[in-house]
């Protein structure tokens, strides 16, 4: 931090070094102090995608999901090819239980990276939350096959069948998530 507010001497305005500091601010455990650098940074600066994206992460990990996925939307306004937004937008949705917004977000990324299994894992997720379990199984089906070793697919397959009533085929998945994440009870 300190060495950011030496060049911040050096250079008061510069929008890399605001976004660094605030960034920094937030890695040594000030996450407000973070959004304050970063709010203020974006409404000075509100065409730079970066301090969006850093602002929006920060929110996204103080589980302020729906000022996270504001801020990746204006990253998407601002670039709409950048699909490491979109599907961060997408998990922030899910975290602020915003379904509907998500699925439109989970259709599109995986639509753009149809072999991104992460995709698929968030638009199956959002598709049982919704509860339409024939695609949310479908979707899972793929995330959880392509992924054998992530508890999170093992468990939204494993959920979303035992949600559908197909306990018999729950089990399994929902064991191997606990096998895989013990603490994740």
């Amino acid at each position: 931090i300190s060495y950011w507010k030496r060049a911040l001497l050096l250079q008061p305005d510069s929008p890399d070094i605001l976004r660094s500091m605030g960034v920094a601010l937030w890695e040594d455990g000030k996450p407000s102090e973070s959004v304050a650098v970063l709010t203020s940074l974006t409404n000075a600066h509100p065409n730079v995608k970066s301090v969006h994206f850093s602002l929006a992460t920060i929110y996204a990990d103080e589980e302020h999901f729906q000022e996270a996925a504001a801020e990746y939307t204006l990253v998407m306004r601002l670039d709409p090819n950048d699909n490491e937004a979109l599907v961060a937008k997408v998990s922030a949705l899910i975290g602020a239980r915003d379904y509907r917004d998500a699925l439109e977000s989970a259709k599109e990324y995986t639509r753009r990276e149809p072999a991104d299994l992460q995709g698929h894992l968030l638009l199956g997720t959002v598709y049982s939350e919704l509860g339409e379990y024939g695609k949310a199984e479908e979707e899972l089906t793929k995330a959880a096959a392509g992924m054998p070793d992530n508890a999170p697919a093992q468990y939204e397959i494993g959920r979303a069948l035992a949600r559908d009533q197909k306990l018999g085929q729950a089990l399994p998945y929902l064991e191997k998530a606990l096998a895989l994440d013990p603490s994740n009870t």
